[in-house]
Formats: C-alpha cells, structure tokens, sequence
C-alpha cells in the first residue's frame, strides 16, 4: 500500500491541466501561423507536429512525476531493530475507580497520565513499558524503545479500563518480574503511579520475588491524606453523585503513603509524592541513570520504505529524452 509524507502537495498535481491548456491553446496557434506561411518548407524544414506534440506530453509527464516525488510517496514496510544502552522500566498505572478523585486537579488518573506521559519523555535509550492495573494487572506494553507509541498507549487509559474492580499491588509487582527480559543484563525498575489503595493479599511474597529479580521500584502517589469522595459519571460524561457505602455514606478515598513507602524502601527504591510541577519526575530519573546501563535491543517495529527515488528519476529521464528527442524529421538525402 503507498501512502505519501507529505498528501497535500498532490494537490498541485491539478495545476498541469491548466498548464497542459496553456501550452495546446499556444502550441495550435502557432501552428496555424506556420502553417500560414507560403514558405515554411523552407523556412523551417523537416517541420513534425507530432514530435512538438510528444515534446509538451515529456514535459508535463516529468512535472507530474517530480510533483509526486516532492510528495515523499512511501510503500511497504521495512523491518528495523535499534540497540542502545539503557535500562528496562515498566510503569504501572493505578486505573481502578478510586483514581476518579478529584483531589488532584483535574483527577487522579489525568494527573498519572501526564505524569507518565511526562516521564517517558525524559528517556534517552532506556526501554519502557506499561502496566494498567486495577483489581488485576494487564500487559499492555512490552518492552520498547519506540516511545512515541508507549505514549499513545497512555492517553487510552481510563478508571475502568480493567473491568475488574479494586485494587491490588501484589499482582502488578508478579506481572512486572514476568515481563523483565530474565536474560537481560539490564537494570530492572518498576514505576508504580497509584494512590497507595491495596485491597489485596500476598505482598510480602512479591516484594520477595522483586528483591530475588533485582526489581527496583519507585514509587508515586497520587491523592491527598485528607482524601475524597469517588465521582460518578453518566455516559455522557455528567456528574450523578458519589460512590456509597452499604449504609448510605460517601466513601472517601485517601492516599496510603505507607504501603507506597515500603514497597520502595524494601527494593533500594524512593517514594516521591506527586507534585504540580512533577519535579518527582525529574528526581526518579535521575536515579535510575545512576543504575547500570546496558545495551538494549528493542523490540522490531515497522517504518515505510521511501519510493520517491523512483519518481524523481523518473522525472529526471524523462526530461532527458524531451531534450535529445528531435524537434523536427531529418530532411531525405
């Protein structure tokens, strides 16, 4: 399939036909003055209207061609691999229903998005990928250096993205040791961007696991310790009130510093509470540039080939057979 980098110069494709009328409405106006003349055998022998026909024909086929070139046509894919040096970083995005509060503006999910969208534009030669969890953990992203396409990924996530509700630490800590490449050399690190909410069991075994993979994590939390109530929306986007317990009351959701706090603290990691400026981003970088780098090979990913070669020399040869072709017939002996 062709595609073009650049469509909208084709669109000056559609000057050749007022051109095409220009140079016809002058080429049989001169036509008709050559042949006017009494003696234009004479005057100009060997005289061929076709051959000056097929010479503008050249030369509006050789501006097309070079107008298609300009375009930047493309075909197919080309398979390609990219090897740097860097670290292996998954990052793991609380998507369950508490990070719909609002005590951080907008919510807490939009502030983890931007965060991580953030963060993964502060890389350089580091392989990333992500982890949506909510009541359980889902491989979204492998691991990757193609960060434009792990960025994508980010702006899909939303509070109900994993259909399971809750929230548990401990699988996404066991997902993250199963997605690090186990032959790599490369320094292991887990980002976990949640409001510390653990509902679950059988973290003491994961950090265990983590400590026995060489899984550093680090740690951000987003909410507040005064907490807030869990909007509920309608499909179309409107507020209709606020989750309730069995009793009728408003639940309010608050950040766990302390369980965010030991899952760092137990694997050489920091916990860093999010800030506006996200200056947390910045500092959780440059520790893992203080780790081992290694030299990493991403995942293949496709680019298209580029064709305008073709229609430039295209366009090239076609000029050059306009100008050696012969204006007029040779004259007999």
């Amino acid at each position: 399939m062709i595609r073009f980098a650049h469509p909208y110069l084709l669109n000056l494709l559609w000057l050749l036909l007022p051109l095409a009328l220009w140079l016809l409405t002058d080429f049989n106006r001169r036509h008709r003055w050559l042949r006017s003349l009494q003696n234009q055998p004479v005057l100009i022998p060997g005289y061929s209207r076709s051959r000056r026909l097929w010479g503008i024909l050249l030369r509006l086929s050789a501006l097309a061609s070079l107008l298609i070139a300009l375009a930047q046509p493309q075909v197919g894919t080309r398979l390609e691999e990219i090897t740097r040096e860097g670290v292996d970083i998954l990052i793991a995005i609380d998507v369950s229903q508490s990070m719909a509060a609002e005590d951080i503006t907008p919510s807490r999910l939009a502030k983890a998005r931007h965060a991580t969208r953030s963060f993964i534009g502060r890389l350089r030669g580091d392989r990333v990928g992500l982890i949506p969890f909510a009541g359980l953990p889902y491989s979204l992203f492998p691991l990757t250096l193609d960060y434009g396409a792990a960025a994508m990924f980010v702006d899909v996530l939303d509070v109900g993205f994993i259909p399971l509700p809750g929230t548990e630490l401990a699988p996404v800590i066991s997902r993250a040791v199963e997605m690090f490449d186990a032959t790599a050399e490369a320094s292991r690190v887990l980002v976990v961007l949640t409001d510390g909410e653990d509902f679950g069991e059988g973290l003491e075994e994961a950090l265990q696991l983590a400590r026995q993979a060489g899984v550093t994590i680090y740690t951000v939390g987003i909410g507040t310790l005064q907490g807030a109530p869990i909007p509920i929306y309608d499909e179309a986007g409107e507020r209709t009130g606020y989750r309730q317990d069995q009793e009728g009351n408003i639940i309010l959701t608050r950040l766990n510093e302390a369980v965010l706090s030991r899952l760092a603290q137990e694997t050489d990691g920091q916990y860093y509470l999010v800030t506006p400026g996200e200056a947390e981003l910045t500092e959780i970088y440059h520790e893992i540039y203080q780790l081992e780098q290694s030299e990493l090979t991403s995942q293949i990913y496709t680019r298209y080939e580029e064709r305008f070669q073709w229609f430039l020399m295209l366009g090239l040869a076609i000029l050059w057979l306009e100008m050696i072709l012969p204006a007029s017939r040779r004259r007999e002996q």
